[in-house]
């Protein structure tokens, strides 16, 4: 009878060894693919920070302040930005127009923003009249200007007035709207 179930297990394993009987499904390796899978529903992820710069959990540096700015600058990019309006005067006149007035008052108020500050008023003439007329008028000029921020509360050692008369134009053309550009008290910031 051993005989008889040994052929027996032989047969049936025989018969297993073919397609009939249940066998386990070969072992497949996963393939890995080199290119990532881009899902085109989804935004793309952000890419990481650049090494050496802190975490997004780490504070942002706090934004400079508007005294920030202007410690920052220099008296040369602060005179670029001509924080200040110059006043016009009237042909051989030396009393300030109302567009004058509007101007240094909006001159006044940032300049007791910025209290630091002082500045020089040059009062400058066309080139019509001698150099010394013109010299006394650019001095007038530059002094009208100067009296009208000390009423709108200016601190008077904050303030230089330089009258550079006909020497020193704005505009080089001879017609009226040359003088009349010329015909000015021009502000400049020398200390911050």
């Amino acid at each position: 009878m051993s005989t008889s179930k040994s052929w027996s297990t032989v047969i049936i394993l025989l018969a297993c060894s073919g397609t009939a009987c249940h066998k386990r499904p070969p072992v497949v390796a996963p393939v890995v693919l080199n290119t990532p899978i881009v899902d085109a529903t989804r935004p793309p992820a952000p890419p990481p920070p650049p090494r050496g710069t802190s975490s997004p959990s780490a504070a942002a540096p706090r934004p400079l302040s508007e005294d920030d700015v202007f410690r920052q600058k220099s008296l040369d990019q602060l005179n670029a930005e001509h924080p200040l309006a110059d006043v016009f005067f009237d042909y051989d006149g030396a009393t300030l127009r109302d567009d004058g007035r509007v101007s240094l008052q909006q001159d006044a108020a940032w300049l007791l923003r910025w209290k630091q500050t002082a500045i020089e008023i040059d009062g400058h003439c066309d080139e019509r009249g001698t150099a010394e007329y013109n010299l006394a008028l650019g001095e007038r000029r530059a002094a009208a200007a100067r009296t009208y921020l000390l009423a709108l509360g200016v601190d008077a050692k904050r303030i230089t007035v330089t009258s550079f008369g006909k020497e020193k134009p704005f505009c080089q053309d001879a017609n009226e709207s040359c003088w009349a550009q010329n015909r000015r008290g021009h502000f400049l910031v020398t200390a911050k």
